[in-house]
């Protein structure tokens, strides 16, 4: 429901707007920052299409967030393509930042030294991508399913089969070196077998944000009580046709609540008004 997905255990929904709104502007100022420098090869690399796909999960959590705290007639409606969307970023994320720091940090440590600008914005796109879907995972209350897990791994094959489809039809470089090593100066099988590491690496690293997510909740269940008003209220709003014309609920057809069935005596019919000082009268069983 769209309620877990726009309030917080620990902080109030006007609040949880307020921090992804901050969220979507340091977010959105990297990407362009990042487009107007790398131009067309900002999008060959894993770091900036995840950086994306926060950005996109994060516009839309801070637009929902935002209608669920306001009394609006549009509210946006959550489905499994921003759970997904959660999900991913929740996991490409800190793999993102784990691969670059132990494997290819020597380009920071260069730019250190020469690019002072390039060291920001290594920085940006290897820490904040962490630390900002960290944050927005601990205060919100998104569920991880585990059956997404398989999503994730498939975005991250689509990823690669990207990259080789870059190289191979339309001849732009490898994004990063390893990756040449693997697909053109490695053995068949043991490119197989690094594929089958991957998947696992990357199912391993959903689960510690999944099991995150559920010690989230177990947490904010004993600190919350056990009926939350504002959420109840909320749902109530969520079930109302006027909100949503186009909502489940609506698609149910309407019946009217059972009548209690009255019998009348005929012979009271016969008398005028004024003979009714008792109303239960009306009612044969009260004759």
């Amino acid at each position: 429901m769209i309620a877990l997905r726009t309030t917080s255990h620990f902080v109030s929904p006007k609040t949880l707007f307020l921090i992804r709104l901050f969220f979507v502007a340091l977010l959105l100022t990297y990407f362009i920052w990042e487009v107007v420098v790398e131009k067309l090869q900002y999008y060959r690399f894993l770091t900036n299409l995840s950086w994306m796909g926060i950005l996109f999960y994060m516009v839309y959590a801070t637009t929902a967030t935002y209608n669920y705290t306001q009394d609006t007639k549009y509210r946006v409606q959550w489905n499994g393509i921003f759970d997904w969307l959660f999900a991913s970023a929740a996991t490409i994320a800190p793999a993102v930042t784990v691969i670059y720091w132990a494997a290819l940090n020597s380009s920071f440590v260069q730019a250190v030294d020469s690019d002072a600008g390039f060291a920001v914005r290594l920085l940006w796109g290897h820490i904040l991508n962490t630390v900002i879907m960290l944050i927005d995972l601990l205060l919100s209350r998104v569920p991880m399913k585990a059956s997404t897990s398989f999503a994730v791994v498939l975005t991250m094959v689509a990823y690669v089969g990207y990259t080789i489809l870059l190289k191979k039809v339309f001849g732009i470089d490898w994004p990063y070196g390893f990756m040449k090593t693997i697909f053109e100066d490695s053995e068949p099988a043991i490119v197989g077998v690094i594929c089958v590491v991957g998947v696992i690496a990357t199912i391993l690293l959903f689960f510690v944000m999944y099991a995150l997510t559920r010690l989230r909740d177990s947490l904010g269940q004993k600190k919350a009580p056990k009926k939350d008003l504002e959420t109840i209220q909320h749902r109530q709003s969520y079930q109302n046709p006027q909100y949503y014309p186009n909502n489940s609920y609506t698609q149910r057809p309407l019946e009217a609540p059972p009548r209690q069935s009255v019998d009348v005596n005929p012979a009271l019919l016969q008398r005028s008004d004024t003979q009714f000082s008792d109303e239960s009268s009306f009612i044969t069983n009260g004759k």
